[in-house]
């Protein structure tokens, strides 16, 4: 029985479009939830909380943006070499991802800080992200294996 391939843009959207709306709601819940007392001379309340969605659907768009690399995987010669396949897949989001977390843990355990909303923020803005992209390119590494049995 022949398998269908699925497009490129199916794995697209499962590793960014899916995450960015969970990512989106769940950031959401929790800036409503984190800042539903905030205090300053500056900002409301409402503005902290608009100003923290703003920023979480720019950061969604900029990851979004570096795994369109995803899609240089059309090409023969990237398709069938494993390590340029990981390096589309992973190489720019990560370079982004990767940083904030061990900047964040770093920071926290340098300065003995607890772990507080900041780090949750960071982790609710990466993980979905992490998850994505690993479970795409490990969906289509085996779709590719099962098509390649076929042939």
């Amino acid at each position: 029985m022949k398998t269908k391939p699925m497009a490129l843009r199916e794995y697209y959207k499962k590793a960014t479009l899916y995450p960015s709306i969970v990512i989106l709601l769940v950031t959401t819940v929790f800036s409503i939830i984190d800042n539903y007392n905030y205090k300053s001379e500056w900002l409301t309340p409402d503005a902290v909380i608009f100003l923290i969605i703003v920023t979480t659907f720019v950061y969604c768009l900029i990851i979004s943006l570096l795994s369109i690399t995803i899609f240089l995987n059309k090409i023969p010669k990237i398709k069938n070499n494993i390590i340029l396949n990981f390096l589309t897949w992973f190489l720019l989001p990560f370079g982004v991802i990767i940083p904030a977390l061990v900047y964040q843990i770093k920071y926290k355990i340098r300065y003995d800080e607890d772990f507080g909303n900041d780090f949750k923020y960071v982790v609710i803005l990466n993980l979905p992200f992490i998850i994505g992209l690993i479970w795409t390119y490990y969906e289509y590494r085996n779709q590719s294996r099962r098509l390649q049995e076929e042939i």
